[in-house]
């Protein structure tokens, strides 16, 4: 590397940093010199202007169970690179990741100094916690949902972190590209906010396009349901996002990014049997729960609660879909399908089994 060249640091998880998949999700943050994964990639289009120095490769399972003590240790490996800009990720629809890529650029940007720059999904988990902080220092490029879209996000990352690192100005995320923080900057333009104003509205009438420089994003409020009068007297279903599915996923459910779900008949089953039932999902280790699937549908523990009296009656149905990766729209009309569904069935109350 030569003299004057920017120095990056590298943040990646163990899948990427080739050490394993979830098997391998428990690892310690570890400090390697040089790329490594598609760091690799980014090093690439440094050209001669920046190079890799270091890439801190940390399992999903370690940052976010153990939290802010993770964190440090990462932090603390950062800071021996004596790096200028930080690259974390991206993580694409990887939700664990894109939490840690977020969190962990935050800490670098407050205690490091350094910018940062991620690139997660706009579903992805991670990006809520990133506008929540607003930190002028973390820059989150929007990427596709699966790995495939690495060629077109890493390009940009690259050339974001060089200018970052020159000092360069970053313009608005509408202009540059990145995905808005809700950070507000005073600006001089030529038109005042009424003539700005009028503009707008004179454009909207006439039915052509528009930019509003404060945007809205409309979220329903949904009141909660009443509890129920009495858990003895219902009928309650269970809801899974866990994937749990006959045995060959006879309806092709895919790992993520489901637009459909299925109910099957639990009626006469005391228990899900190994064998008998699937798990399809693409976010964590099925293994285990192909071993029990009551882990992720817990008929067993709902036919006990039963028998004791304390529930009412577990519901004919079992209400069953992968939850990675589904799009907002598409999750909305799900959930509002399946509880037509639950109230065309008579059934009181649903649990929703968490993954």
């Amino acid at each position: 590397m030569s003299a004057g060249c920017v120095r990056i640091v590298h943040y990646i998880n163990q899948f990427f940093g080739g050490l394993g998949g979830e098997e391998k999700a428990g690892v310690a943050p570890t400090l390697v010199n040089g790329a490594a994964g598609p760091g690799r990639l980014i090093a690439q289009m440094f050209g001669d202007r920046a190079g890799i120095v270091a890439t801190v490769i940390c399992g999903d399972n370690y940052v976010n169970e153990k939290g802010e003590a993770a964190v440090a240790e990462i932090v603390a490996l950062m800071r021996g690179t004596n790096a200028n800009v930080a690259i974390l990720g991206p993580a694409f629809d990887a939700g664990r990741y894109g939490v840690a890529c977020v969190t962990v650029g935050h800490r670098v940007a407050d205690e490091l100094g350094i910018s940062c720059v991620t690139a997660l999904y706009p579903e992805n988990p991670g990006v809520r916690i990133y506008r929540d902080h607003r930190n002028a220092k973390v820059y989150c490029l929007p990427t596709t949902r699966l790995a495939a879209g690495v060629r077109d996000v890493v390009p940009r990352m690259a050339q974001l972190a060089i200018r970052l690192a020159s000092g360069d100005v970053i313009g608005p995320a509408n202009v540059e590209g990145y995905v808005p923080r809700g950070i507000r900057r005073l600006e001089r333009v030529q038109q005042s906010g009424a003539e700005r104003a009028v503009a707008m509205l004179k454009a909207k009438m006439a039915g052509q396009s528009y930019h509003s420089e404060l945007p809205y994003v409309a979220h329903a409020t949904l009141m909660a349901a009443p509890p129920l009068a009495s858990l003895a007297a219902s009928q309650v279903a269970v809801i899974s996002t866990a994937g749990v599915v006959p045995m060959g996923n006879p309806d092709r459910f895919f790992l993520r990014g489901n637009t459909f779900w299925r109910k099957y008949d639990v009626g006469k089953l005391e228990r899900m049997e190994a064998g008998q039932w699937d798990a399809v999902h693409g976010g964590y280790s099925t293994s285990w729960m192909n071993q029990n699937p009551n882990l992720g549908a817990p008929i067993d523990a709902m036919k006990y609660w039963e028998r004791q009296r304390v529930l009412g009656k577990l519901a004919r149905w079992f209400y069953s879909i992968p939850g990675v990766g589904a799009e907002f729209d598409q999750a909305s009309r799900m959930g509002r399908e399946i509880a037509a569904d639950l109230k065309s069935e008579g059934i009181h109350a649903a649990l929703l089994v968490s993954t």
